[in-house]
């Protein structure tokens, strides 16, 4: 009986042990952003996570400005092995005048966040930028999820986008 007992008390801490060195599960994040679009006449070279708060921003600029327009990050997000940034200029009647998809492998190690230069139209008035995001993720999810997108998910357009105003003069 001694021995039995002794046999069982080494099983259950046998079994403990392994339970114990389990490792951790390995989860992708998503980045965060701030809700808003930012408007800056910088070079965009000189953008980066460390300064994006200090970055001059405008609301206005001139005809044929070289603009670049970025998303704040509050969190790169982990695990994460694409991300395809879509980005959409509008004029005042909603037609598109420029469009972008800026992809980027790693974003979550890049010092930069998410942004998009392009030349103000040759044409004053008021437009509007969008930006969405998609995401391939290296491991998934808490929710199992394998991709994801950003401000909600693949599957959106146009009213789910993050999006500010540009006025040109």
């Amino acid at each position: 009986m001694r021995n039995i007992c002794i046999k069982i008390a080494l099983t259950a801490v046998a079994v403990l042990a392994l339970v114990s060195c389990a490792p951790e599960p390995i989860y992708s994040y998503p980045p965060e952003y701030v809700k808003t679009l930012v408007f800056t006449l910088e070079d965009p070279k000189t953008i980066t996570l460390d300064n994006q708060d200090e970055v001059p921003s405008v609301s206005e600029c001139k005809v044929n400005d070289s603009v670049t327009v970025f998303i704040p990050v509050t969190y790169p997000g982990t695990y994460i092995t694409r991300a395809d940034y879509y980005w959409t200029l509008k004029d005042a009647d909603g037609k598109d005048v420029k469009k972008s998809v800026v992809e980027q492998i790693a974003p979550h190690k890049q010092k930069c966040p998410p942004m998009w230069s392009f030349g103000a139209p040759p044409t004053a008035g008021t437009y509007t930028v969008h930006f969405r995001a998609t995401y391939n993720y290296s491991a998934q999810t808490e929710r199992g999820e394998i991709f994801g997108g950003y401000p909600t998910s693949v599957s959106y357009e146009g009213a789910g986008t993050v999006k500010s105003v540009l006025r040109v003069r």
